[in-house]
């Protein structure tokens, strides 16, 4: 064990070798790089917006579960985040919350969006299916078909509607249905309605 003053003359002798060290090989500022996301933040905001207005408008006409757009999204969201944040940081002060937010906010919408937006405008083969209605269950704000062998009960845009719009399905024994072939392999619903 070092006595206290072998202690005081081994602290004064690294205090020197530091000053000398840094008389040699002096410490420079370096200028923090100037946050440069603004604009990448901008586009985020916007292609989140455009991917939602797309969702919004394709994904609801298509015959898709919520569970599938929700597989499609977390699938391109997946793949979003392979690309390396070193990519990113070569030209952008990005940190990792950025790089996560920007997949989230910023890829994932706007790939999904185009995804079904691709899958409508590439539509063709227009077919009718008929399908027997076995009981209309209406509730205050929206009724459900229960159609023969519960076909289609996992599409909410096939078996829904209003319940202002329950006296066209009473009474009615078979449910009626126009749809095209979407480009990518999903059916696109163009009308639907019960008939007798």
């Amino acid at each position: 064990m070092p006595t206290p003053e072998e202690r005081r003359e081994l602290r004064r002798v690294k205090r020197k070798l530091v000053q000398d060290q840094y008389r040699v090989n002096p410490p420079r500022k370096v200028a923090e790089p100037k946050d440069n996301m603004g604009t990448v933040h901008i586009l985020m905001t916007i292609a989140l917006f455009i991917g939602l207005f797309f969702i919004i408008n394709y994904a609801t006409v298509t015959v898709i579960s919520t569970w599938n757009i929700t597989k499609i999204f977390a699938g391109i969201l997946a793949i979003s985040l392979l690309v390396p944040i070193k990519w990113y940081r070569k030209k952008l002060t990005m940190n990792i919350y950025e790089f996560f937010l920007l997949s989230l906010l910023g890829y994932a919408p706007l790939l999904t969006g185009v995804y079904f937006a691709a899958n409508y405008f590439t539509r063709n083969n227009e077919h009718t299916e008929i399908y027997k209605i076995e009981q209309v269950e209406i509730h205050t704000f929206y009724s459900d078909l229960i159609l023969e062998n519960d076909t289609l009960s996992e599409y909410a845009l096939l078996t829904s509607f209003d319940s202002r719009d329950s006296s066209l399905y009473k009474g009615r024994t078979k449910a009626w249905y126009l749809f095209e072939d979407g480009g990518l392999g999903l059916k696109i619903l163009k009308d639907k309605r019960a008939i007798p």
